[in-house]
């Protein structure tokens, strides 16, 4: 049995492929499994996988499904996944040579169920690391909670994950801010190491990027209030209100500016940030962040988009 199983989900992949696995196979732990769920893809990507099959240095394993997003690839890869511990991967990503090796050994050393690290934005091969949402957390899950919302850059002892069915909202995009987060709530001890080693590719095409109004959008919406009801009750209630104003009020009301479409939108994040947090400008993490991101979410707030319009011109 592998101490690790990276779990990657392709979409027509074919141009990413080489790099992603290159990285893998430079690793200096090598005592893991790769499962790739091909979902879908109409381009090279299954022809390419195949190959990669019979490449004797990786372990890889190929799932094939119909169309049906990331989390469903994930969450249809975590219930093949025979090692001790997951970590994933997108296919447009690498990571470091040393990632794995240095935490598995927190994991050994501490005794850890969940290590987490850094990422570098690759731009056109330049690397850039990421600030963090929030610095300088002393207790280790507030720490973790306030600054990961996607599954990357991470490893997790797979129990956390099977036990608490901690799996992806299915046929959703932001499916990882509903469920990510709360992996804190269920692992005993948290190792956070202040380096980057994951490597994210700066996509404009992505989802988040498009010119075109995505009513995709809007599932953020399902999502935030599935992440409100899993913390329920914890004493994380501060750290669920700077995700609401990280996600919706900041992140979410960027996106939706954009389009005339959004408007409904808009007014409705307004509408929830009243009601479940009329107080959000008192929130401490919120008063560490940068006047460039307070500023925007009191215009969201405050619906005054014309001094939105000419701070973002």
């Amino acid at each position: 049995m592998p101490k690790i199983s990276i779990i990657i989900p392709a979409y027509n992949a074919e141009k990413y492929i080489d790099n992603c696995f290159n990285s893998l196979k430079k690793q200096t732990f090598q005592d893991f499994e790769v499962i790739v769920i091909n979902d879908g893809s109409k381009d090279r990507t299954k022809e390419l996988l195949e190959t990669y099959e019979n490449d004797k240095d990786l372990s890889l394993t190929v799932l094939n499904q119909e169309n049906s997003g990331q989390a469903v690839a994930r969450n249809h890869a975590l219930k093949k996944a025979t090692g001790d511990y997951i970590m994933f991967l997108d296919i447009d990503d690498t990571i470091e040579p040393t990632m794995l090796e240095d935490m598995m050994e927190k994991v050994e050393k501490e005794n850890a169920d969940l290590v987490w690290c850094h990422l570098n934005n690759d731009e056109n091969g330049v690397k850039t690391e990421l600030p963090l949402e929030v610095e300088n957390v002393e207790d280790t899950k507030k720490d973790y909670i306030l600054n990961n919302s996607g599954p990357c850059a991470k490893v997790i002892k797979k129990e956390i994950i099977v036990k608490n069915k901690l799996y992806f909202l299915e046929h959703h995009i932001y499916e990882d801010i509903a469920v990510v987060p709360t992996y804190a709530l269920y692992a005993n001890k948290i190792v956070h190491i202040k380096k980057a080693y994951y490597n994210y590719l700066v996509n404009p095409n992505s989802t988040m990027h498009q010119q075109v109004y995505n009513k995709k959008l809007e599932d953020i919406f399902e999502s935030i209030e599935t992440l409100s009801k899993k913390f329920a009750g914890t004493e994380y209630t501060e750290e669920l209100e700077f995700l609401y104003i990280k996600h919706l009020l900041h992140a979410a009301s960027l996106r939706f500016f954009g389009f005339k479409e959004g408007k409904e939108a808009l007014n409705n994040i307004v509408s929830i940030m009243k009601e479940k947090y009329p107080k959000w400008n008192q929130n401490r993490y919120y008063k560490k962040r940068s006047m460039k991101f307070k500023f925007v979410c009191e215009c969201f707030y405050r619906k005054q988009y014309w001094l939105l319009r000419l701070l973002l011109k």
